[in-house]
């Protein structure tokens, strides 16, 4: 039986960052951001979900100087979509 679950780390390099993305949406009537990190070679990962403005720039703010510095990012929890890209 297993007592706790450990979550899961990722570990993003800069260099490796094409793009951050953000999406927003609106849900039960409020305005969520929801930030994506673009790997080069077509995968997707969903950073952090918000709804506080303030948060989102902030989180915005540290991808983004990650990917123009080349530096390393830690994320907890991960969902990946792979892009397909037309040749």
């Amino acid at each position: 039986m297993q007592v706790g679950m450990q979550q899961a780390q990722t570990i993003v390099e800069g260099k490796k960052i094409e793009d951050v993305i953000t999406r927003f949406y609106h849900k039960d009537g409020e305005l969520h951001y929801q930030l994506l990190i673009k790997i080069k070679g077509g995968t997707t990962i969903t950073f952090k979900e918000f709804k506080d403005y303030s948060l989102y720039k902030k989180a915005l703010s540290i991808l983004v100087k990650a990917k123009k510095e080349r530096s390393t990012i830690k994320i907890d929890s991960v969902r990946k979509s792979i892009s397909s890209q037309a040749s």
